[in-house]
């Protein structure tokens, strides 16, 4: 059997989650690099439709995997399942897309095969010696090349560096079907909890201003808050070490793990750049960074780049914006 590109495909209410998307591009662009077939797997108690949907839209060959009591993402039993699917497809490459659920199963998928783990991939390159994965360490200051050295790799994409694969690009793939046998559970799926309609407002406001750790404590994010109130509908929203923190609850974060945004102007307080945080903000009009660090990857984002201590800042740009509004 010839060996495969293999991608765990993500659907949440009967829609292919955009970071699947992704993932499904980097697997057609790796596939020039290393050819291969590739294959797209969707798991669930009824993945039939999903796979029909990467099939007949995407043009992709699915495969169906359904267990009865397989509602939602379950870790033990994804786990349970999929190594010894992988190994019967003969899988070299397994991507998935580096969202929170991926980053749960990837590393400990990749444990069960013996494969590689790959994470954080935003890029693909290559040598004579075939594909490199290109991702950002450092905090987003530099870039690492990969290669893994094992049989078989698991590849976590990065959301918001390949462009989402598009309906109906080409001929329509062939979906399967695959019933197993239910999964003995030690854990249980409780309901998932409707996002509020507060929480819903970093989607729909124009203007964000986010705060990250570089405001040094949480009561400087009085700051932030009178700096969006100038602006009309705009939100204050945080990275994700200022909600770890508790600076922020968790439904005003912007990145992987949490919204992904696109504001009319995006103004970055104080926050370093990582590529968590940009996968979350690449859809914005006009990015204005501020922090104290010239060597800030924000700043590779950025359309206004300002090299100011934020705290200090932040009060003589209220005043100035104050002035023009009379």
């Amino acid at each position: 059997m010839p060996q495969r590109i293999v991608v765990i495909v993500e659907s949440h209410s009967g829609r292919i989650a955009p970071a699947s998307l992704e993932a499904i591009t980097c697997a057609a662009r790796l596939q020039e690099l290393s050819p291969a077939p590739i294959l797209g797997i969707t798991l669930g108690q009824d993945a039939w439709p999903t796979a029909q949907l990467l099939a007949a839209e995407h043009g992709l060959d699915a495969l169906a995997v359904e267990a009865e009591g397989l509602v939602g993402y379950s870790a033990e039993a994804w786990l349970a399942l999929l190594p010894e699917l992988l190994g019967q497809l003969a899988a070299r490459w397994v991507l998935m897309a580096a969202t929170s659920q991926g980053q749960d199963l990837g590393p400990a998928l990749a444990a069960r095969l013996n494969a590689a783990c790959i994470g954080g991939a935003r890029g693909l390159e290559a040598d004579e010696d075939g594909p490199l994965f290109v991702r950002e360490v450092h905090g987003g200051k530099l870039l690492q090349r990969l290669r893994p050295l094992s049989a078989s790799a698991v590849v976590l994409v990065q959301p918001g560096f390949f462009a989402p694969h598009l309906a109906g690009a080409g001929p329509a793939g062939q979906a399967t079907r695959q019933r197993m046998a239910a999964v003995a559970r030690r854990t249980a799926d409780l309901p998932a909890a409707g996002q509020s309609q507060a929480g819903a407002s970093l989607a729909d406001a124009e203007v964000i201003v986010a705060a990250g750790r570089g405001l040094g404590k949480p009561e400087n994010l009085s700051l932030m808050r009178d700096l969006a109130a100038l602006f009309p509908r705009s939100a204050v929203a945080g990275s994700r070490p200022v909600c770890d923190d508790g600076w922020l609850e968790y439904r005003w974060q912007v990145g992987v793990t949490g919204q992904t945004v696109s504001p009319k102007l995006y103004i970055a307080c104080g926050i370093s750049g990582a590529s968590q945080h940009v996968a979350g903000m690449r859809g914005a009009g006009l990015v204005v960074a501020i922090n104290n660090d010239p060597q800030a990857a924000i700043f590779n984002e950025a359309d206004v780049c300002v090299v100011e201590d934020v705290v200090q800042f932040t009060p003589a740009l209220i005043a100035s914006l104050r002035a023009l509004k009379g």
